[in-house]
Order: structure tokens, then C-alpha cells, then sequence
């Protein structure tokens, strides 16, 4: 089974494999995404009319021969042309081939350019150099995404939503909902949240929430990512998860470390630093293995979101009181995968257990502290782990310094309205709705690509064809303005007009 199909957010590709009756197709996507899509998602579209070869069609085709195969498993950071983690953000914040800087040094090897004529061949001048990097940002917005070093640089027209987010996180609420339709732009936002949050001083993290690689009623893999994606900044230091943990055993802070040896988990990582295999002991605490020494495990079982829950709100804790900072921000993205269809009835009820238990641990609902013993709590509507030993609350401490935001397109809250246990706690959440940008941040947008666009291809832009542009998706408009020049460029004996006329 190979059918060419597409996808409104992920473009072109060939469904390899079908599930649940055809319901669900496996799509390898031209842009390297592998993943399983409803049905009702993907449109047809005729491969011999698009030239018979799609962007990576012959590698789709190849790979995909064998209908036994295993699909691969694709990390997120190769699903997207940027890294899907706020830690690809920091480690950018520091890399000088951002748009100003290429900028300015594109004007220096314009000066220059008669001396750097006579290099050597393999060494390439500054306007190569340049001329690559900017190549490289548009290979990203002929995706529709942003390249992360460029991100805010790249946003238009959400002051007031960031504004809202800004003093969200000063706020003692606990979560919120970011709702939008496909392609507006949540993702692009959610990364400058995370990038504007880092700077004000939360650790930050990113999941992509997929029912296959990171479903809600698996939270071992939930809380796997967010150990991969974790980010913050302390003492003007970009620090990932491992380096935090160094931090944290460093800190000079003995009467909050001291308070942290009681956390189940934190507390063992704690006392076996100086005795153990510290490469063991930070897989253990990442949730990659699971260490032979005599402390608690890490569950793959989806009863476990207690455990996952407690951890978590221990390390906001940990980021607050031991690093000084303002706590952990966890955003999920895609988050409408929570949709009942997806599950099965014992997965969804899991998944609402972990969307429950995380919510009240967020908005540090007291009720949770005492609330352990039994498998089942009424009180609360919470299962906990079926091991007697591992019934840890859901909270740690009073307080865990831990927010959290879900991505949700808006027919969301329909999805979940049969369920009350989720569904009212959603609608009691701060809810931040995006649309479409306006006309004047979408010409900012078009002015900018059309800028970076003529340093990579040495090519001048005489045709304003912006009124042409699909701008009814943010994600379509960026990827309409970026072909709309490569049929210029490729096109330079045709009329605007011929060749723009039938763009879709």
C-alpha cells in the first residue's frame, strides 16, 4: 500500500499502512515525518500530476517497499526542520548566525568581496557562508516553520497573547489552554513562550503529545520528554536536565537540600551521588533506565502517573527553592491527542487520570497531599500505582512551582464534554484563543521572507505578489510565500499574472 496523500499540516507523503478498519493511516510524510493520521485528515492528490516525484518521494518509495516493515521511530527533533525542545532555542540564543548577525556580515563581504576572490576553494567566503545560512532559514519556511535561532524574530502580530501569557505566569494559576485552529500558528507560539519564559527565569519544557509516541495514558513517556527538552538558565548558563541536576547537588542551599532528601526520588539521587555511578544515576532520574541500586523504580505502567506527577512537582520545587528560579513550565503541544478515539477505554480512562492528577498538581489542590493509601481515591476521582509501596501523592509539597499549558485546537472541549472529570477543569482554566494574523503582520511576514530570500539566491524580487498568497493558516501563507518566489525565480520569462493566477 503506497498512496500519495496529503496533509494539511504536514504536506505531501504516502500512507504505507492502514489500522482500525482504515480509520487510521500510517503516512510517511516528504518532510521526513512518519506518523498515524485519521482518515478523515488526509486528502488524495495525483502523484503523476505533481511530476511523478514529490521532494523525497524516491526515499518515501524505497523505504516503504517492504509492508512488513517496522515503521521507524522518528525523534521529534527530525519530525520538524528545527528541533522541537526549548533547549534548541538556548543553544541558539548564544550561536552568532542569527538574521542580525548574518545580516551584518553580509554587508561586510559585500565590501570585501574583491579580496576574498583569490581564497582557496575549500574555503568558502563570507558571502558563501552567509548565502548558506540564509538558504537554511527559507528550507524551513518552505515547511512553514521557523528557524529557532530567528524565532522572534519571525512573530507578528501576538503581543497581545504574549502580553496575556506574561502575566499568566506571574499569576497562582496552575494551567492554561493556548485554543487555535491547524496552522495559526500554536506551535510557533508556544516556542516563544518557551524561549521568553527561560529569560525571565523558568526552566522550561516542550512534549509533543502523539497517541502512538507520547499519549497522555503513558506518563513514563511523557515525563521521559520532558527530562529530553528541559531547559533553563542559571547564573547566565543555558543548562539541560543533566546539568541541572548538577546544580542542584552542588547548590550550597543545605537547609533546602535537606528538605529535598525526603522526595522518594530527588532524595535517593541525593545521597547516592558521591557513591554511585552518576551516569547511571541521571539515566535513572531521566526515566532512560532503570538503576540496579536498592531505590525506588521508574514504571513503564500506565497506573503510574502518581509517581510521574510527584517527581515533577518535586522538581519545580527543587527549581524554585534550591536554584532560586521561578519554577517549571511544561508546555503541551497537539494536546487535542486526547481525543476518546485514539483509546481504548481503559488507555483513555488512564490518560484522564494523568490530565486529572497533573492539573490539581499545577494549581497545588492541598487535597492531594493527603490523599494516598488506596488504589482508588473517590474523593478525588485518581487511581494510584497498584504497588502498596508506590502510592506517592500526586503533590509533593504545598506548593510545586510547576505550570503547565495545552495546545488545543477549538473543538476540544466538545471532544471531552462526556467526560466531567476533565471537562470541568479545562473550562475553569484561563483559556488564550489565536486566529489568523491580521494584514499587516502577514506583510511584515511576506516583506521579511522576501528580504532573506534575495540574500540566499542572489535574486532581486520586482513583483509584489502578496495579494496572491492563501492567507486563511498562518503555517499555509509562509509556505505560499516562499513558493510563490521559487516560481519567480525558476520562472523569470513568465508575467506575474500567468504565473500566480491559479496559486493555491
Amino acid at each position: 500500500m503506497k498512496e500519495p496523500v496529503s496533509h494539511e499540516k504536514y504536506g505531501k507523503g504516502f500512507a504505507i499502512k492502514k489500522r482500525y478498519n482504515g480509520f487510521e493511516k500510517l503516512v510517511h510524510f516528504s518532510n521526513g515525518v512518519q506518523k498515524w493520521i485519521k482518515r478523515n485528515e488526509l486528502k488524495p492528490y495525483n502523484y503523476l500530476e505533481n511530476g511523478g516525484e514529490d521532494s523525497n518521494s524516491s526515499n518515501i518509495s524505497n523505504e516503504c517497499d517492504d509492508a512488513n516493515q517496522k515503521p521507524k521511530t522518528i525523534p521529534p527533533e527530525k519530525i520538524i526542520p528545527h528541533k522541537s525542545s526549548p533547549s534548541t532555542v538556548l543553544d541558539e540564543l548564544n550561536n552568532k548566525s542569527n538574521f542580525d548577525y548574518i545580516n551584518q556580515k553580509s554587508k561586510e563581504a559585500l565590501q570585501s568581496t574583491n579580496r576574498n576572490q583569490n581564497l582557496p576553494r575549500d574555503k568558502p567566503n563570507d558571502i558563501e557562508r552567509n548565502r548558506f545560512s540564509y538558504r537554511a532559514i527559507i528550507e524551513s519556511l518552505r515547511l512553514g516553520g521557523v528557524p529557532y535561532s530567528n524565532i522572534e524574530k519571525f512573530t507578528f502580530g501576538r503581543d497581545n497573547e504574549i502580553d496575556k501569557i506574561n502575566k499568566w505566569l506571574e499569576s497562582d494559576e496552575g494551567s492554561l489552554i493556548l485554543s487555535g485552529n491547524y496552522g495559526v500558528g500554536k506551535s510557533h507560539l508556544l516556542e516563544v513562550i518557551a524561549s521568553i519564559a527561560v529569560e525571565k527565569g523558568w526552566a522550561v519544557s516542550r512534549v509533543e503529545i502523539d497517541p502512538n509516541e507520547t499519549p497522555f495514558h503513558k506518563p513514563s513517556n511523557i515525563y521521559k520528554n520532558i527530562t529530553k527538552n528541559f531547559s533553563c538558565k542559571h547564573n547566565e548558563k543555558y543548562l539541560d536536565f543533566n546539568e541541572f541536576i548538577e546544580c542542584i547537588v552542588k547548590s550550597k542551599n543545605s537547609a533546602n537540600k535537606a528538605k529535598l532528601l525526603k522526595h522518594p526520588y530527588l532524595g535517593e539521587l541525593l545521597r547516592y551521588w558521591n557513591y554511585a555511578d552518576k551516569t547511571k544515576l541521571l539515566d535513572w532520574i531521566r526515566g532512560d533506565d532503570n538503576t540496579p541500586y536498592k531505590i525506588p523504580k521508574l514504571f513503564d505502567e500506565q497506573t503510574a502517573s502518581n509517581l510521574y506527577c510527584n517527581i515533577i512537582s518535586g522538581i519545580g520545587w527543587a527549581t524554585k527553592n534550591i536554584l532560586g528560579l521561578k519554577g517549571t513550565l511544561v508546555l503541551f503541544d497537539e494536546s487535542e491527542s486526547v481525543d476518546p478515539f485514539w483509546y481504548t477505554r481503559y488507555q483513555f480512562e488512564k490518560a484522564r487520570t494523568f490530565l486529572r492528577g497533573s492539573i490539581l498538581m499545577s494549581n497545588n489542590d492541598k487535597r492531594l497531599l493527603n490523599d494516598t493509601g488506596t488504589v482508588y481515591s473517590e474523593k478525588l476521582n485518581l487511581r494510584y500505582s497498584g504497588r502498596k509501596n508506590y502510592r506517592y501523592p500526586f503533590l509533593w509539597e504545598k506548593k510545586s512551582h510547576t505550570k503547565l499549558i495545552f495546545s488545543f485546537v477549538p473543538d476540544m472541549m466538545e471532544i471531552v464534554e462526556n467526560y466531567p472529570d476533565i471537562y470541568n477543569l479545562f473550562a475553569n482554566m484561563e483559556k488564550i484563543e489565536i486566529d489568523v494574523l491580521d494584514k499587516n503582520s502577514l506583510q511584515n511576514i511576506y516583506e521579511r521572507i522576501s528580504d532573506i530570500y534575495e540574500e540566499a539566491y542572489s535574486f532581486s524580487i520586482h513583483n509584489d505578489f502578496f495579494h496572491y498568497i492563501p492567507n486563511s493558516k498562518t503555517r499555509k501563507f509562509v509556505k505560499g510565500v516562499v513558493e510563490g518566489l521559487d516560481l519567480l525565480r525558476f520562472n523569470p520569462d513568465k508575467p506575474l499574472d500567468e504565473l500566480l493566477v491559479n496559486y493555491d
